[in-house]
């Protein structure tokens, strides 16, 4: 399944999306967390925790143009916490492992044979650099006369061997009851480089002088890089600006900075809908955001208007965010939503930019509650069957997770339509189980949905299904749901009648609105 697709599941609160995520993306997720963790078990429930944490967070986020950055992002955040919640318990193991390592730097108790050793390593190489022309003895520098550097100790130590060897220049041999492994031939590289600061002074003066002809070389590439980054620079502001597809690579990347390029604008309008920010209130880790949308053309909003799960927030930090309807006004056709940010890390958000886009608003609600007549159960029956793909899956009839395929009624001839947008499509048994199918047009537009239950006409005994079952249609846009219930015999079905609580709307307003702020405190206009 593609990322579109799960994170619509996401959106539509269907819990397949976790099981979708986890085999595509679960190795590279767990992968990524034991890198940082080192430890396979702790890496397993930071990606048990990151599926948490999407499930949280989409909405309001919708990444569905950079899904597994948004998901690494996630463990990066998870596993790094696990890191310092590690560090913490095992502080008292960190600085005995300092302390084995400061050992190293602490010298041995001094004694004569030491002070020969040094004085013979000492004349040893100053006869050696002596004996070098000016150029070759500057080249030899960089490996032997800049100290602190560990990764070339060895190298320091292979050109002096080489460069006595060429030059038949005498190394000093181990003092007289000294370990044969001592001495220069086995020395580490602390050792070595304590060795090397007994040099002349004049050699490292002379090679700190003499001039560098690479650096020339360098020094142009420097230069090239330098302007390339302050065109870099000068770039991204504009291109953060006035393109969408940039903008959002950038925020994958790195979200602190698209956030930073991102100019204010605190309303917007299009397709006649105006969208402001009307109020902020900040504390400390926590913001809340009042913005209305205002329907210029008064036809299109009333008292059932959402954002239909197409809203999307922008931060610059890790936050857990959602929004809901709290007011709205007929009489200017307005309505106010409260967005709520919590950033996850409990450090004071003032100050940062917060961008704030929607896509589709949904609106002209209607609920349809009631028994669906003239449904006859016994004489409806039909046992064509099909396997499918499950969009959702409720109830644990089907798996602890769910499977990769279930089988479900194959749908058929329209039985009942109680509301525009519902329609049941089949009534049978599967494996003993009573299936009722129920058909949702278009919901990726329209949200329709609702439950199946029984009644029983004797006793008014309401019975809720065990599970169900929710697959696509061939064009990808409608939704079938197979309701299934247990222990219900077939020669029993006459006794009951099929109760039906339906949720449909008139279609989405679509648009493009977006508004970039900083977290601030406001008051309302």
């Amino acid at each position: 399944m593609d990322d579109r697709s799960i994170v619509a599941l996401y959106l539509r609160r269907d819990e397949t999306a976790v099981r979708q995520t986890a085999e595509k993306y679960g190795s590279r997720l767990r992968t990524l967390a034991y890198g940082i963790v080192n430890d396979l078990q702790t890496a397993e429930e930071c990606e048990n925790d990151t599926y948490m944490e999407a499930w949280r967070t989409i909405p309001p986020h919708e990444p569905s143009d950079h899904f597994y950055a948004f998901l690494a992002r996630i463990t990066r955040h998870i596993s790094l916490n696990c890191c310092r919640d590690r560090s913490r318990l095992k502080r008292s193991a960190f600085i005995c492992e300092l302390s084995a390592e400061m050992e190293q730097c602490i010298p041995a108790p001094d004694d004569s044979s030491c002070r020969m050793d040094d004085l013979a390593l000492r004349t040893a190489i100053n006869d050696f650099l002596g004996k070098l022309d000016e150029e070759k003895r500057n080249r030899f520098r960089p490996p032997v006369l800049v100290s602190g550097l560990r990764g070339r100790h060895r190298q320091a130590l292979w050109h002096i061997r080489k460069q006595g060897e060429n030059n038949a220049v005498p190394l000093p041999q181990p003092a007289a009851g000294a370990s044969e492994q001592g001495g220069l031939h086995n020395m580490r590289g602390n050792e070595l480089l304590d060795k090397l600061e007994r040099i002349d002074p004049a050699y490292i003066e002379a090679a700190d002088t003499a001039p560098n002809k690479r650096k020339s070389v360098w020094a142009k590439w420097g230069t090239l890089a330098a302007c390339l980054c302050l065109v870099c620079v000068l770039a991204v502001p504009a291109m953060a600006a006035f393109s969408p597809a940039f903008y959002e690579l950038l925020y994958a990347v790195t979200p602190a900075t698209a956030q930073f390029f991102k100019p204010v604008q605190r309303s917007c309008e299009d397709n006649g809908i105006r969208m402001e920010v009307t109020a902020a209130y900040i504390h400390e880790n926590t913001a809340e955001i009042y913005l209305s949308m205002r329907d210029l053309t008064g036809k299109r909003f009333d008292e059932t208007v959402d954002l239909f799960d197409s809203y999307r927030l922008h931060t610059p930090f890790d936050c857990t965010g959602h929004c809901k309807l709290v007011n709205y006004a007929p009489d200017t056709h307005t309505a106010t939503f409260l967005v709520t940010l919590e950033q996850w890390d409990r450090q004071s958000i003032e100050g940062e930019k917060l961008t704030f886009s929607v896509q589709k608003l949904l609106s002209g609600k209607k609920s349809w509650e009631g028994t669906l007549d003239g449904v006859d159960l016994g004489g409806s029956l039909t046992s064509a069957t099909q396997t499918v793909q499950p969009r959702g899956l409720s109830g644990d009839l089907f798996g602890s997770d769910g499977g990769k395929s279930v089988t479900v009624l194959k749908p058929g001839d329209a039985i009942a339509s109680p509301v525009d947008g519902v329609t049941l499509t089949g009534i049978g048994y599967v494996d003993g189980w009573l299936h009722v199918q129920v058909y949702y047009a278009d919901i990726l537009k329209t949200d329709n949905h609702g439950s199946i239950s029984l009644v029983n006409r004797e006793t008014g005994e309401q019975i809720e299904c065990d599970g169900s079952a929710a697959f696509f249609d061939d064009a990808g846009t409608g939704s079938y749901e197979d309701y299934v219930f247990t222990g219900i015999e077939a020669y029993a079905l006459d006794t009951y009648a099929l109760y039906g609580m339906f949720v449909t709307s008139a279609g989405p307003v679509e648009g493009n609105w977006s508004v970039t702020f900083p977290l601030e405190n406001t008051a309302g206009n």
